[in-house]
């Protein structure tokens, strides 16, 4: 599986952009790395565990825009949310 360090949403946001050092992965709280991508760099969310920990994620990444898989999970399920 792939690092979710290498999503684009991720490498532009303002945590990234704000950083002077290198993001060592080990240093993000745990809670905040729960985010299954694919090796093409999508998120996958199947349920909407998925959906939280994704958002949960970006959030604390504070990322400039939410990646497609998001909206597109919103959509598919906004009658269970």
């Amino acid at each position: 599986m792939a690092n979710y360090l290498e999503l684009p949403c991720i490498k532009t946001s303002d945590f990234v952009d704000n950083c002077d050092f290198d993001i060592d992965i080990n240093d993000i709280p745990e809670r905040f790395k729960n985010v299954k991508i694919n090796s093409y760099l999508q998120i996958i969310l199947t349920s909407i565990e998925d959906f939280t920990n994704a958002l949960n994620c970006l959030t604390y990444h504070m990322v400039k825009y939410l990646p497609h898989e998001i909206y597109d999970f919103i959509t598919k399920n906004k009658k269970n949310m």
